[in-house]
């Protein structure tokens, strides 16, 4: 299973075009969108560029063990 932004431990099962993938964390399974939404909506409130991907990549990589923790 790849890891989700290429974060060690954040395993990313893609389930098809018709299906939410998935996040495996520590033996938990979360919807994809429920944690990038949840990021999304703190990177923003926190300041970040709505535009800028590469910055939002960035946060998700640093920000998504922790929030997930």
């Amino acid at each position: 299973m790849p890891n989700w932004y290429g974060i060690e431990g954040i395993g990313f099962e893609w389930r098809g075009h018709w299906n939410e993938p998935l996040l495996h964390y520590k033996g938990q399974t979360f919807y994809t969108c429920d944690i990038e939404d949840a990021l999304y909506e703190n990177y923003v409130e926190g300041g970040g560029n709505p535009d800028n991907h590469d910055e939002w990549e960035s946060y998700v990589m640093d920000n998504a063990v922790n929030y997930l923790d």
